[in-house]
């Protein structure tokens, strides 16, 4: 191996200085610094794999929560997940019933929105964000959503709610109007006739409304 003197050359000198060539190292010292690079290298592969992996210890925390019906409790984890992971569905949808079922309309009517398009086949949701809508007053889009899922469905447990939703929003003659062919056929539903009760005293019409209500205290007595 070729040493570098006092009489080398500066250019030479440089060379060799750049490229390590003349500091030899001992055993020792090739295997401490092998050491150090695999110890960084490994405590950054596992802040990587923490870092990647926390958007997941966050959600199953919180699922957990969820399950255990613990929705306030749940709502924070679900939160720090889509921190790290905005287009987490499964954390989109129940952080959008967490803050519904806590009270937190307005919260929940966004992520209720965006996990409708993400699930568009499941009802539930949709019926989900129809309440996030009404308990935030917001009648008029809640009865859009029901009225779409009635021509979709028929169901008259819907036509009830709508009928419900009419009354909330103070429009008692539309909510007598959905309720009359449901006790045509049904005369003896409980709900719809606590609710033509209601439509029927809301559009000041007492004397049958108290008809309507005796009516409701017969069947539930024969009971």
């Amino acid at each position: 191996m070729h040493i570098l003197t006092e009489d080398s050359g500066r250019e030479e000198f440089l060379e060799r200085l750049s490229s390590w060539q003349n500091f030899p190292r001992s055993d020792k010292m090739r295997k401490a610094l092998i050491i150090f690079v695999l110890i960084v290298l490994a405590a950054l592969i596992s802040s990587a794999y923490h870092f990647t992996q926390q958007p997941n210890i966050n959600y199953y925390q919180g699922h957990r929560l969820f399950v255990d019906g613990k929705y306030r409790l749940a709502a924070p984890f679900f939160e720090k997940t889509l921190e790290l992971s905005p287009d987490r569905e499964e954390a989109t949808l129940e952080l959008g019933y967490s803050y519904l079922w806590t009270g937190n309309s307005p919260k929940a009517i966004p992520l209720l929105l965006k996990s409708a398009k993400n699930y568009s086949k499941d009802d539930k949701i949709l019926l989900a964000l129809s309440d996030a809508y009404s308990w935030n007053k917001q009648y008029d889009k809640a009865i859009t959503i029901l009225r779409w899922q009635i021509l979709e469905t028929g169901d008259v447990l819907l036509k009830k709610k709508l009928a419900e939703l009419y009354l909330w929003s103070g429009d008692p003659e539309t909510a007598r109007n959905i309720l009359e062919p449901i006790l045509k056929r049904y005369p003896h539903d409980p709900d719809a006739l606590y609710l033509m009760g209601k439509a029927l005293y809301y559009s000041g019409d007492g004397l049958k409304a108290s008809g309507v209500l005796e009516k409701l205290l017969e069947g539930m007595n024969d009971k």
